[in-house]
């Protein structure tokens, strides 16, 4: 009598452990897929990185010819220092018939620096 509990008990064993195993293999089965998938991911994320890093590249190549670029520049002269004094000029619009007096700068070298409305 004794063998046939003894032998349920085995049976009961067996049965959990090969359950066990099942999820055992069914895990790893699912852990090397993550992993599969993980991996290719990182396989990705490296291409990002490769390109990012040639863009970065050009990026500071840019920045470089940009610097030597800006320090060859020069702060432009004053444009009014040409001018010596100021001149006024009395305009009536021919549309509104309405009169003013305009004043602008002016030069006696007036080659480079044309006058209003010339």
């Amino acid at each position: 009598m004794m063998a046939r509990p003894l032998l349920l008990v085995s049976a009961a064993l067996m049965a959990a452990f090969a359950g066990a195993l099942v999820g055992v293999f069914v895990l790893l089965h699912s852990t090397s897929a993550e992993v599969g998938q993980l991996r290719g991911q990182l396989a990705g994320a490296r291409s990002s990185q490769a390109a990012l890093k040639g863009e970065i590249g050009s990026l500071v190549t840019s920045y470089a010819q940009l610097s030597t670029t800006v320090a060859s520049l020069s702060a432009p002269n004053d444009p009014l220092s040409a001018y010596t004094d100021i001149c006024d000029v009395y305009l009536t619009n021919s549309t509104t018939d309405v009169s003013q007096e305009y004043y602008y700068p002016c030069t006696n070298s007036a080659e480079t620096i044309p006058r209003p409305g010339s």
